[in-house]
């Protein structure tokens, strides 16, 4: 099957596609497989964003509804990402699975993945502050378009859900946040003793000069590198 297409128009200004040898910058969401695009391998961090993106949109009445091809185009417009182009492909790309190429502006999908949730993502890289990649800017532009998108709840939480499974978002100043330790994947309590455990058992502090001391603390206690994750 030949993919179709809504060509919304070409590449704007400052957004030029780069040269066809080159690497475009694609976002390839988790389940796809086609030789058409390469896949990064996912890091620690994409892992949590994903599992929390399954564990609290997946399936949710108010994220995980059906979208048109019209309906992310007008999306994208709405929340400042301009002009895009948006392909149904339903034989470059697995069930679900979605790829977002911001230097060409263009959004693809295999028809299963044409869900509120799996768009708003697709359409964050587009932001103009975001881009290619999973980080900070990324995340808390994905929680504002749910809000916006899918209402308040939603976005409350995808933001409970980014805590719980520690995936580092952007402060609302630069000094000032929500900051816990990590030590190789895991989650430090550092209040009388220190340990080692899950994401809900992290101690959490509200200054990075407050986490930075304590993490020189457990560090010293531990014997082995710590790490400040920023949540919030």
């Amino acid at each position: 099957m030949r993919p179709r297409s809504v060509q919304v128009s070409e590449a704007q200004p400052g957004n030029e596609a780069t040269g066809s040898g080159q690497d475009l910058g694609s976002v390839v969401s988790p389940g796809v497989s086609s030789s058409a695009f390469r896949v990064a391998p996912v890091s620690p961090v994409e892992q949590r964003l994903y599992d929390v993106q399954r564990s609290v949109l997946y399936g949710s009445a108010d994220a995980d509804r059906p979208v048109t091809v019209e309906q992310v185009c007008a999306l994208a417009q709405r929340h400042g990402a301009g002009s895009i182009s948006v392909v149904v492909d339903n034989d470059g790309l697995d069930p679900f699975g979605a790829v977002a190429t911001p230097a060409e502006r263009v959004l693809r999908f295999h028809e299963g993945a044409l869900t509120l949730w799996i768009a708003i993502h697709e359409v964050a890289h587009l932001l103009p502050e975001v881009g290619v990649g999973h980080g900070p800017a990324f995340v808390s532009a994905m929680a504002g378009l749910l809000d916006s998108e899918c209402g308040g709840s939603c976005g409350d939480r995808f933001r409970a859900g980014l805590i719980s499974h520690a995936v580092p978002r952007l402060p609302a100043r630069r000094d000032k946040g929500v900051f816990v330790l990590e030590v190789a994947g895991q989650f430090v309590a550092a209040k009388k003793s220190v340990g080692v455990g899950h994401a809900t058992d992290a101690s959490r502090m509200f200054s990075r000069s407050a986490a930075a001391r304590a993490a020189d603390r457990a560090q010293r206690r531990l014997c082995r590198e710590v790490h400040v994750v920023q949540l919030a």
